[in-house]
């Protein structure tokens, strides 16, 4: 009976040694800093382009309570038409996943944005109810820092000030 009680409680350390080992989700890296730069410098005509371009609705993502994962998986899986490829291209961004760089550094924005308002409200006297509010934005800015690669969110916190008010999230 010790024996199989020291074999069981064995078996549950290595599985619970093997779970700990294992790697958390992290998404490949889509972001250079000269495809940030380009972006930040040419942005705008970038997107009046694609608006020319008149390439019809090609990026959908389903309607209604999205997460970032959802979004950005249904990004990923999306394949631009060659005309948006080509603008991508031009204007500097990775042609197959151009579109995918643009979301990823506006999420990152938003973790970013998220994080500094959440850091401000920490040292204030909060209700509970506050508190409850904050834990779920928290929990919300955990979920899209685990969506974004974390190489990706050191370019975007190093080009923030420049990216912010692309996305007008201030500034």
């Amino acid at each position: 009976m010790k024996r199989k009680t020291a074999g069981i409680l064995l078996l549950g350390f290595i599985l619970c040694v093997l779970n700990a080992q294992e790697q958390p989700f992290e998404r490949e890296a889509v972001l250079t800093a000269s495809a940030v730069k380009a972006f930040i410098d040419r942005h705008e005509s970038l997107i009046s382009d694609i608006k020319t371009a008149r390439e019809g609705n090609w990026l959908s993502i389903k309607g209604g309570r999205t997460s970032p994962r959802e979004a950005l998986d249904a990004i990923t899986e999306t394949e631009p038409p060659k005309k948006i490829r080509m603008l991508f291209k031009q204007y500097g961004l990775d042609s197959e996943t151009g579109h995918l760089q643009i979301a990823v550094m506006q999420y990152g924005i938003v973790a970013l944005e998220i994080e500094e308002a959440l850091s401000e409200v920490a040292a204030m006297k909060r209700t509970k109810r506050e508190q409850a509010a904050d834990k779920k934005v928290a929990a919300y800015l955990n979920e899209l820092k685990s969506q974004i690669n974390s190489a990706d969110l050191e370019l975007i916190r190093t080009y923030r000030k420049q990216l912010r008010p692309i996305f007008n999230t201030g500034d």
